[in-house]
């Protein structure tokens, strides 16, 4: 089971970034259900990928807090550099 999975050690989430989490989700989810009403337009796909972006940054930050290993928060801060990238590749469409 731990292959695909990264075992954190002492990854206790804080209440803040749950309910900072689950915000994002949501408005994530509701830019996803706007862009399928009207026919798929790129200007909320470029709005999901910054929010994951930014979400994936906070987790980069809340890794590097809780002092976890290099791999995990530069992981973190390597997957938000390919979301932001995704948005720059939108932008100029």
């Amino acid at each position: 089971m731990g292959i695909f999975f990264i075992k954190r050690g002492n990854a206790k989430r804080t209440k803040a970034n749950m309910i900072l989490h689950t915000m994002i989700a949501v408005a994530m989810i509701i830019l996803l259900v706007m862009a399928i009403i009207n026919g798929k337009e790129f200007f909320y796909l470029k709005l999901i990928f910054l929010l994951a972006g930014i979400s994936s940054i906070i987790d980069g930050m809340e890794s590097y807090l809780q002092k976890e290993k290099r791999k995990v928060y530069l992981l973190d801060f390597g997957y938000a550099l390919i979301w932001f990238l995704l948005v720059y590749m939108y932008m100029t469409m």
